[in-house]
């Protein structure tokens, strides 16, 4: 079973992960393929899957960290919070 943080909300440690420049740092090193070796690119910036990974630890799960960034209002919020897009 996951480790319980008392008094600090979900939201607060997903927050938390956003936030933090590691993560920023983390994701700058993560290597790009060269264009001319094939596939398609990425759908999302490696800053979300630096943020995906991090985000097991909140959730508990990889399956419950697709399920919760999958939910309309989070999404929202982080690409708001994120990548300042606005969004309805």
């Amino acid at each position: 079973m996951a480790e319980r943080w008392w008094g600090v909300s979900t939201l607060e440690r997903l927050e938390a992960i956003l936030a933090n420049p590691e993560i920023h740092q983390l994701a700058s090193v993560v290597p790009t393929p060269p264009r001319h070796v094939g596939g398609r690119p990425r759908h999302y910036p490696a800053f979300m899957a630096v943020v995906f990974e991090a985000a097991i630890s909140v959730f508990g799960s990889a399956r419950q960290v697709e399920a919760e960034l999958g939910h309309p209002t989070t999404w929202r919020w982080i690409r708001r919070r994120t990548f300042k897009v606005r969004v309805p």
